[in-house]
């Protein structure tokens, strides 16, 4: 376990803080690049059922191809391929094909960080299937606007179109997309930190794919329900759903279905604080991505099981790991594989107390990130530099670095992920000796998550609050604080926050 450092609010080490918001972000990046319908191996079987026309085959196999680039990420191949299997479909007059194709386009698009022309694209072929009311078609392409102002982050136009996607579906009793736009329904709700809902749509997806028969979603929407959980810190909760998702993931014979529950899996056992579990779990992950030549798998796999090697204690092993794994990922030239390494090898020089190479690795993250264009994963990248720079005492770097984050998770509509943020700041002012500014930091942090209903950062606030008000020798204060945070901690279960708080109270006395 890496050491505590001297900006940690509640006695945790850096490792453990960004640890725990790197897992929170990394289940919320399975919902978000999950971009495809899972289409593949019906469009896989059309591709070889003799009694369809060439025309039809040669669609269906390259819609195959085209989820498959989607699912791995490579979103040039996705739309060049879906185009053309658009093209030989509308050729065919297949209708659900292509309906089914102009959802990979949009998807494409997306991935290509072009959401204006995913939903520029649905609303031109929405207005077509309007005008011959055809309710599948409008309900696929009300579902690709939602998942473009997703995109665009306008939460609140989401859900009005999975509303209207999802009445329709029903309508035709569609159970495999109402299951899908549930899934991303309950994607929405996680944005907006309204648990309980994202908890009732993932259930629901669960409940009509049980129905259905249909394994995979079931397991899809066992990852949903482990992701809310793991949102508000019912960790029992997520470990049940993530054990539900790898038994049906197996069971339909999906492999990549299985790693990212797996992945998810061991992240669940981190939090859990049993690092040997994490670890055979990341390792089954890593070797399963690898047999299917599943890249974002294997990276996602990867970074996990360097995690779980230094929670053991063996740093060098983790630092082979994450460096094979970035070499093979250069080779690749799989940037996203590349990012994760590299957030990998951070946490590895810092468990080896080399911070500047650990500020470097961090920060060659956060540059394939923003050339990704994936602002989720670059706002937590940002707090993990910002929290490195802190801990090299550059102050500036350090304010830049969470400043950044901030803007980042701003834009993203994140009140959570910007409140952290702005709590990262209170560090560098500490460590200028602005305390008037620390506090005003925190007090702002605090108020945002008491807005968001976090208890737990609430504590962390104040315990940070506590430590600005001893930097001025205003020891009554600082108790103060210190005992408002031991309460919350007491109050939501946090033990070691409890017992450094309870230190700090009686260290003041």
């Amino acid at each position: 376990m890496a050491p505590a450092t001297s900006g940690d609010s509640s006695g945790s080490s850096l490792h453990e803080h960004v640890q725990r918001q790197r897992i929170g972000e990394d289940a919320k990046m399975l919902m978000d690049t999950d971009a495809a319908d899972d289409l593949a191996s019906h469009y896989s079987a059309l591709s070889e059922d003799k009694n369809a026309s060439p025309q039809i085959r040669e669609a269906a196999a390259l819609f195959s191809l085209a989820e498959d680039a989607l699912q791995d990420e490579d979103a040039d191949i996705a739309l060049e391929r879906a185009t053309s299997a658009l093209e030989l479909f509308r050729q065919s007059g297949d209708k659900q094909g292509v309906q089914d194709t102009i959802r990979l386009v949009c998807g494409a698009h997306r991935l290509k960080n072009q959401p204006d022309q995913a939903i520029e694209k649905a609303t031109q072929e929405l207005a077509q299937f309007k005008q011959v009311g055809d309710k599948r078609g409008q309900g696929c392409m009300h579902f690709s606007l939602a998942e473009g102002h997703l995109a665009r982050y306008k939460t609140d136009d989401a859900l009005q179109s999975l509303s209207e996607a999802l009445q329709l579906f029903r309508d035709i009793a569609d159970k495999k997309m109402e299951v899908s736009a549930l899934l991303v329904t309950a994607r929405a709700y996680v944005r907006k930190y309204r648990s309980d809902d994202a908890l009732q749509a993932a259930r629901d997806a669960l409940s009509v794919a049980a129905a259905a028969g249909d394994k995979k979603m079931q397991s899809k929407a066992n990852l949903s329900i482990a992701v809310t959980d793991i949102e508000i810190g019912a960790t029992d909760e997520a470990l049940q759903a993530t054990d539900a998702a790898v038994a049906l993931a197996r069971d339909a014979g999906d492999k990549k279905s299985e790693v990212a529950a797996l992945e998810m899996l061991a992240n669940v056992q981190l939090l859990k604080e049993m690092p040997r579990k994490a670890l055979t779990i990341a390792q089954q992950a890593l070797a399963l991505a690898r047999e299917i030549e599943h890249r974002r798998g294997e990276a996602g796999a990867l970074q996990t099981a360097v995690i779980a090697l230094l929670e053991k204690g063996e740093t060098r092993r983790a630092q082979q790991l994450a460096q094979e794994g970035l070499e093979a990922f250069e080779t690749a030239n799989h940037a996203r594989g590349q990012a994760m390494a590299q957030r990998a090898l951070a946490y590895a020089y810092y468990d080896k107390h080399d911070f500047d190479a650990a500020v470097q690795a961090a920060e060659r993250e956060v540059g394939l990130l923003q050339d990704l264009g994936d602002k989720r994963a670059q706002a937590s990248a940002s707090l993990l530099l910002s929290a490195l720079q802190a801990e090299v005492r550059k102050p500036d770097e350090c304010t830049t670095a969470a400043q950044q984050a901030a803007e980042l998770f701003q834009e993203l509509q994140d009140r959570k992920g910007e409140a952290i943020a702005i709590y990262a700041q209170v560090f560098p002012h500490l460590l200028k000796e602005a305390t008037s500014d620390a506090l005003t930091a925190a007090d702002e942090a605090r108020a945002m998550f008491t807005d968001v209903g976090d208890r737990t950062w609430e504590a962390r606030t104040l315990w940070a609050s506590s430590m600005a008000h001893a930097q001025k020798e205003d020891f009554e204060a600082a108790q103060g604080k210190a005992a408002d945070a031991q309460a919350i901690f007491e109050e939501v279960g946090d033990k070691k926050g409890t017992a450094t708080a309870m230190l700090v109270v009686a260290d003041m006395h």
